[in-house]
């Protein structure tokens, strides 16, 4: 069988980041805090996106369910700053969504609904997207063992504008439609995606020991919100299978958080 390279599964934008933004629908937590009754909010707002909310009710730790139990046809409604209400609309296995509503930078949203006789609730505010976001367009990587000298040590950097000290995670994902892998990968599988860990910075270099694929990528800065960055740092460097999660849900737990982004593009060659 072969191993996994060490990084995020195939996946997305939107599609890559909610794969290493989600966390795992099923949430087991510590018997003491464990409630079957209470429900777990999985909510990324995307700026110039619609909005997408998944709601399943809470697995009991150790439990050996490992059938997503969603929450079905209750009334969700997101509202803005300017006391606009938007319905969601379920669309089953635990999905409420909005065509209406597009996801604007700056915008402070709320998310209501009421389940068990209990209001849950959370706030995010839309982060601008990244400013002055500029760095490498093009690296040259080779394979393990190739040089004829000295490791060549290639790198991509990356800058952007940070003044308030905002968060900022960096994603790279290669877009190629059958990638050549750059060593042999008959001994592991080689994702074509990775990620930094969240920042607080505006500069990130990555070594050409970074990347497992030639030909094309995406370099996908992220402005992200404290709460997705505690529930990340929680969890051990993944927001994955959480235990005791921190989270801003109200009477709930997971998270409801919003994301902005800019995107670079960064060919890889030998």
């Amino acid at each position: 069988m072969k191993r996994q390279a060490n990084f995020i599964k195939k996946g997305i934008f939107l599609p890559t980041l909610l794969f290493i933004v989600g966390f795992s629908s099923c949430q087991k937590l510590d018997l003491q805090t464990s409630n079957p009754d209470r429900v777990v909010v999985k909510g990324y707002l995307f700026a110039g996106h619609s909005v997408s909310i998944n709601i399943i009710k809470q697995l009991i730790y150790g439990s050996t369910d490992s059938t997503t139990h969603p929450v079905e046809n209750i009334d969700v409604t997101i509202s803005d700053s300017h006391g606009a209400i938007f319905p969601l609309v379920y669309q089953g296995k635990g999905v409420y969504t909005s065509e209406k509503l597009i996801v604007a930078a700056g915008e402070t949203y709320t998310l209501t609904f009421t389940y068990n006789g209990k209001e849950i609730s959370a706030t995010t505010t839309v982060p601008s997207k990244p400013q002055n976001f500029y760095g490498t367009s093009l690296i040259k990587v080779l394979p393990i063992g190739s040089e004829s000298g000295p490791p060549s040590h290639s790198k991509a950097e990356y800058s952007w504008s940070n003044p308030n000290n905002g968060y900022f995670l960096l994603v790279v994902e290669n877009t190629e439609a059958k990638p050549t892998p750059i060593n042999d990968t008959t001994q592991y599988e080689a994702f074509p995606a990775f990620r930094q860990s969240p920042t607080q910075g505006s500069t990130i270099s990555l070594m050409g020991r970074s990347f497992y694929y030639y030909g094309n990528h995406n370099v996908i800065l992220y402005a992200i919100n404290k709460e997705y960055v505690d529930l990340y740092e929680d969890t051990g460097n993944t927001s994955q299978n959480i235990t005791n999660p921190p989270g801003n849900i109200k009477n709930g737990f997971g998270v409801f958080t919003a994301i902005n982004s800019d995107t670079l593009k960064l060919e890889v060659t030998n």
